[in-house]
């Protein structure tokens, strides 16, 4: 028996059971197909966990991503509003000053033909009491020149 260990498994056990050395010699190549099986498999779970991993983080990135861009937009439409109002505001203040300059216009113009009425008045005044006048003075002329023929 103690050659036995010399020799190559299938030459070892002899006896009646000569296959048993063929035996053995495939069990370890099922056990080493199934460590390489595993290590195989622990691979595929490994890389399958890293796509997860890779997935999730472009995921995460993704909604990052989504939620700068849904504030990028949001600060941009506020920013719209802004603009929006501040024109009204200065569109507001342009008609109310328009209103002013319109109002102080027309009664810069009534206080003109106020004058104007005033000074036509007045003129007419002035003729009719020169007219007036004119007359008393030629009826005193006429009363005068009476009371010379009545003299004479």
């Amino acid at each position: 028996m103690t050659v036995e260990r010399g020799l190559p498994m299938e030459k070892r056990g002899g006896g009646e059971k000569g296959g048993e050395g063929e035996t053995e010699r495939e069990m370890e190549g099922e056990v080493e197909r199934e460590i390489e099986g595993e290590i195989e498999e622990e691979t595929e779970r490994e890389m399958e966990g890293e796509k997860r991993e890779e997935r999730r983080g472009r995921e995460r990135g993704g909604r990052e991503r989504e939620e700068e861009e849904r504030e990028e937009e949001e600060r941009e439409e506020e920013e719209r509003e802004k603009k929006k109002r501040e024109k009204r505001k200065r569109e507001k203040r342009k008609r109310e000053r328009r209103g002013r300059e319109r109002e102080e216009e027309e009664r810069e113009e009534e206080e003109r033909e106020k004058k104007k009425r005033e000074k036509r008045k007045r003129e007419r005044r002035r003729r009719e009491r020169g007219g007036r006048e004119r007359e008393k003075e030629e009826r005193e002329e006429e009363e005068r020149e009476e009371e010379e023929r009545e003299k004479l």
